[in-house]
Order: C-alpha cells, then sequence, then structure tokens
C-alpha cells in the first residue's frame, strides 16, 4: 500500500502533470518544441534515474568533499583569528587612522591613501623590525 503510494506521488503524478501541460500550447509549432523538450526532460529526470542514480551520487560527491571542506574553513577561521588578534593588525590600524586623519584634514582621498601607506611601511619596516626588533628578519 506505501509502495503503490510512493509510487503514484514520486512517479505518476508528475509525469501526469507534465503531459497535461504538453497539451497547453497554441499553434503547431510550439507544441512540438514543448514535446521535444519534454522528452528531453523525461529522458533526463525520470524517476528511476532521478533517484537511482544522481541522488546517491549526490550523496557521494557531499561524502566525499565535505571532510575537506569543512577542514579548509576551520584553517580560514582560525587564520582569521590569529590575525585579528595579532601585532600587525594594531600596527596597520594606527597607520591607516593617520592616513584617514591626514587625507581628511587636506581634504584629498588620494593624500590620505599615500601618507597612510608611507606611514604604514615605515613604521612596520623601520620601527617594528629594525628598531624594536619585533618582528623577526626573513633570512
Amino acid at each position: 500500500m506505501v509502495l503503490s503510494l510512493l509510487c503514484w506521488l514520486v512517479g505518476v503524478i508528475p509525469a501526469a502533470i507534465e503531459m497535461a501541460s504538453i497539451t497547453m500550447p497554441r499553434d503547431r509549432s510550439e507544441r512540438l518544441n514543448d514535446l521535444e523538450e519534454a522528452r528531453k526532460e523525461l529522458l533526463l529526470y525520470n524517476p528511476i534515474r532521478v533517484y537511482g542514480y544522481l541522488v546517491p551520487k549526490g550523496i557521494w560527491w557531499t561524502a566525499v568533499r565535505l571532510p575537506s571542506g569543512v577542514k579548509a574553513a576551520g584553517r580560514f577561521v582560525w587564520l582569521v583569528f590569529c590575525e585579528v588578534h595579532s601585532d600587525v593588525r594594531l600596527l596597520c590600524g594606527l597607520d591607516a587612522a593617520i592616513g584617514a586623519a591626514c587625507g581628511y584634514f587636506a581634504g584629498s582621498v588620494l593624500i590620505g591613501l599615500i601618507s597612510g601607506g608611507v606611514m604604514g611601511l615605515v613604521n612596520f619596516e623601520v620601527v617594528s623590525k629594525r628598531v624594536l626588533k619585533l618582528v623577526p628578519k626573513a633570512h
């Protein structure tokens, strides 16, 4: 009983609705085009192919790809967390604020951009690396 009801819900009723919609177009050329499209759709998306091939393939694809996706997302979240809580972020934010103030008082975004960039470069390369030795030099 349940199997026959499931068969009607999954296969017969959608096919009947599809076949009824094929006869709706007005002229003959539209109906022939729709018949050809419906034939292609019925071959591609029939219940046997969908539930016997496409759904298991999708489940398999998800099961294979999900662990690496979760791992990559975890690494990304950890990298963002580390970058947000690093000292370099504070230096960059301070230099950006100085550049924004320079640009605001000069009345030019370009001047603020250049002054913030130069200030950041000087602050990080000269002060942080060479004077305070906060960042180890690359070999």
